[in-house]
């Protein structure tokens, strides 16, 4: 996250230190979610 520190509740959290579930959000983070992948890419690419 090129060095942006992250505070809940006034409290600085280290992100590698947390659980992440359902694919998208870490635990004891509310209303933060990360995504990763392709913007334009199909989700059932085909081979021709």
């Amino acid at each position: 996250m090129n060095g942006v520190p992250l505070c809940v509740d006034g409290t600085t959290v280290n992100p590698p230190d947390h659980w992440s579930y359902q694919g998208l959000m870490l635990s004891g983070m509310p209303n933060l979610v990360l995504t990763f992948g392709y913007v334009d890419a199909s989700w059932t690419p085909f081979v021709a």
